[in-house]
C-alpha cells in the first residue's frame, strides 16, 4: 500500500505528460460527384432483368427500386459537399452488394 502511495505522489510531482500538443488537421480529398454512377445504373439493369426473367415478385422489385433509390439520395446527399474517398467505397460497396443479391440465384419462385 505504502509503495503505490509513492507512486502515486511521484506521479503527481511529475506533472502532465507532454502530450499537451495538438495533432495536425487531417486533410480530407473530396472527390466531385456523381462517384458511384456506374455502380447504381449496374443496379438498375440488374433490378430490370429479375423483374424481366420473374425472379422476383412484384414486391421484392419494388422494394429493390425504393432500396436504389434510397442509395442514389445517400449519393447526393454525400456529393453537395464533394464525395470522400469513404463515402465512395460506401456507395460502390452498397451498389455492388445489392447487385450480387439480384443476380443471384433464386432459391424458390416467386410467388
Amino acid at each position: 500500500m505504502m509503495m503505490v502511495t509513492a507512486i502515486l505522489l511521484l506521479a503527481a510531482q511529475a506533472g502532465p505528460p507532454d502530450t499537451a500538443r495538438v495533432p495536425p488537421p487531417v486533410r480530407v480529398e473530396a472527390r466531385p460527384a456523381p462517384a458511384g454512377a456506374a455502380a447504381l445504373n449496374d443496379v438498375d439493369a440488374a433490378v430490370r432483368r429479375a423483374d424481366r426473367d420473374d425472379r422476383l415478385t412484384g414486391r421484392d422489385v419494388r422494394r429493390a427500386r425504393n432500396e436504389a433509390s434510397q442509395l442514389r439520395d445517400l449519393r447526393d446527399r454525400y456529393a453537395a459537399g464533394g464525395l470522400s474517398d469513404a463515402e465512395a467505397r460506401e456507395i460502390e460497396t452498397r451498389a455492388q452488394v445489392m447487385e450480387s443479391i439480384l443476380n443471384a440465384p433464386a432459391s424458390c419462385a416467386p410467388r
